[in-house]
């Protein structure tokens, strides 16, 4: 399974076009309304006032590798894997990867992490900080190590609101270290777009579609969550389901499965 496989390139929405048999799926307006809705919730996630936790099983590639960058905290069972895709697929990060990495390590951590498409396992992606948690022999399942190491050890003696204002003040730093989120994904739009439907984008397409694809998740079952309100702490768990809680106590940091 997979805790998001990404945006599936070889699926027949790839190959869709209009009556007079022109495609529309590798065109510049297409590249634009999924980088803008994309962008749009990958900054919704990021700025709301929760704590956002991804929690790993199967795997997180491309597109899903940038939704997983995007939480706060990223936690990985020992079987998970997670790459950045998107240059064996002729094209860069189209969901604001770049960007986000570009907050969490240095430019040649990030060009180092983003350039290769290799897929990294759990302990390379917690050596590299795009993990923050991993698990071991003693943890099944990346809940399960949300639950241990993250509510009954990090934050067993902490008070949710002052947990959710520690967010707040962590990003306030950003624009101190300036990084300017809107500008830096404007650019990662524009270069994406322009190499959208390119030669390589198209090469690399038609090879995948030779492959057996691992099984994708519907993009919606992602960005339906984005546009919700809770309190509490937000978990995006495989395949992609939020587990909330509100926290009117300190001991109610467990998840309502």
């Amino acid at each position: 399974g997979s805790f998001c496989s990404g945006f599936d390139l070889s699926s027949k929405h790839s190959s869709s076009s209009t009556s007079s048999g022109e495609n529309t799926f590798f065109t510049t307006a297409y590249a634009l309304q999924m980088t803008a809705l994309m962008h749009k919730n990958m900054l919704k996630l990021h700025r709301m006032d929760l704590v956002s936790i991804a929690a790993v099983d199967g795997f997180a590639l491309g597109g899903g590798c940038e939704l997983m960058a995007w939480c706060d905290l990223r936690v990985m069972s020992k079987e998970a894997k997670a790459g950045f895709l998107q240059t064996k697929m002729g094209v860069v990060t189209g969901w604001g990867g770049a960007t986000r990495l570009r907050t969490m390590v240095s430019p040649s951590h990030a060009l180092q992490l983003l350039s290769s498409p290799r897929i990294m396992n759990s302990k390379e992606c917690f050596e590299s900080k795009l993990a923050t948690h991993i698990g071991d022999a003693n943890s099944a399942s990346s809940m399960d190590i949300v639950e241990r190491d993250v509510f009954n050890r990090d934050w067993v003696d902490a008070y949710p609101l002052a947990i959710r204002n520690m967010k707040k003040l962590t990003q306030c730093g950003i624009a101190g270290d300036g990084i300017d989120l809107e500008k830096m994904l404007a650019n990662e739009q524009r270069v994406f777009c322009g190499l959208w439907g390119g030669k390589d984008n198209i090469e690399a397409v038609a090879n995948s579609k030779m492959k057996q694809p691992i099984k994708n998740i519907p993009l919606m079952t992602i960005v339906i969550f984005f546009f919700l309100r809770y309190s509490g702490y937000f978990v995006l768990a495989p395949p992609c389901h939020s587990f909330l809680a509100k926290q009117p106590q300190r001991e109610s940091y467990r998840a309502k499965l």
